[in-house]
């Protein structure tokens, strides 16, 4: 079976609009390591130790991290922080 090589003007628009937006995670940092310097090794390493602390500030966390039974579990754990996952918009 072969494949039609047509890019349409739908694609053309996604394709380019991904490009321009996933570039900032290269040209931040680079924006950032300019105004402050080598001090933003610091300044990321604490924003990491602020998301940890969030996540594992709940009560039951440790509990719930245990009892994961799959990544999928794992990752609603982590992302969810404390909410409930609405099953209308799940497949």
């Amino acid at each position: 079976m072969e494949l039609k090589r047509t890019l349409g003007l739908w694609g053309v628009f996604c394709l380019g609009a991904g490009v321009m937006i996933s570039s900032w995670l290269f040209v931040l940092p680079g924006l950032v390591y300019e105004s402050a310097g080598p001090a933003v090794v610091l300044a990321y390493a604490l924003a990491a130790l602020m998301a940890i602390a969030h996540c594992v500030q709940e009560p039951d966390f440790f509990r719930r991290w245990l009892n994961a039974s799959s990544a999928d579990h794992l990752r609603d754990i982590l992302l969810l922080s404390g909410r409930t996952r609405d099953k209308s918009t799940q497949e």
